[in-house]
């Protein structure tokens, strides 16, 4: 979905937010009539594994946060660790700043001698791996963590 985003929105300059309400109605499409074709006569597609919580010693032992902070599975962690490596990259690397000159004047981007197209997709496509990481935690994850309280 994020190579489909980032032709789409790149090669041909549609909106991006009308093409993001698109392809969610299609990715909502597909996954419907997948289900119904392949999963829905298999039982045992519908109970995914789920990740095993990690309790931090000391920290989830803490009375109101503990456990909702503390007790955790690996995808929850790497949600937290990646706010910090996302802002690093993006402002302290030269990565970063040609990703925030191409956004904000692809114009002197490319006066300068950035590939400007290949950029954007680059970054829409690893965007989209970071929003399948969000799908991760809600199909095998988050039933796991809810399942406790």
């Amino acid at each position: 979905m994020g190579a489909l985003l980032a032709v789409f929105a790149n090669r041909y300059l549609i909106e991006q937010v009308v093409l993001g309400v698109v392809l969610n109605l299609l990715a909502s499409g597909i996954t419907g009539f997948l289900y119904d074709r392949l999963m829905s006569s298999d039982a045992s597609y519908n109970t995914p594994p789920g990740f095993s919580n990690i309790a931090i010693p000391g920290l989830s032992s803490i009375p109101v946060i503990g456990t909702a902070l503390f007790d955790q599975n690996i995808v929850f962690y790497a949600a937290y660790l990646l706010v910090p490596v996302v802002w690093f990259l993006l402002y302290r690397t030269r990565w970063g700043l040609r990703t925030r000159a191409v956004g904000e004047h692809p114009t002197a981007a490319d006066t300068v001698g950035i590939k400007v197209v290949g950029l954007r997709y680059r970054n829409v496509i690893t965007a989209g791996l970071l929003s399948g990481l969000a799908g991760v935690w809600l199909t095998l994850a988050w039933p796991a963590s809810s399942a406790r309280t």
